[in-house]
């Protein structure tokens, strides 16, 4: 009986830890999509700013925007 009920529980466990790993894989490929749909709307702002206004105030935007907008 108590090799059952073990049984039992570690299946259940397994299921939970796999539904678990679901719930955080989906969290993270929706913040993922969010991040790409982001960088995909800054590009006609990134063509508005010229790199030589990107070197000439550097401080003024933030350092991912500026690698981006000049990657890109």
């Amino acid at each position: 009986m108590l090799r059952y009920l073990n049984l039992f529980l570690s299946l259940l466990l397994s299921v939970l830890v796999l539904n678990f790993l679901q719930v955080l894989l989906l969290s993270v490929e929706k913040a993922l999509s969010f991040f790409v749909e982001m960088l995909v709307d800054l590009r006609p702002f990134c063509h508005r700013l010229h790199p030589h206004y990107l070197n000439q105030f550097p401080t003024r935007h933030p350092l991912w925007l500026q690698v981006f907008c000049l990657t890109s």
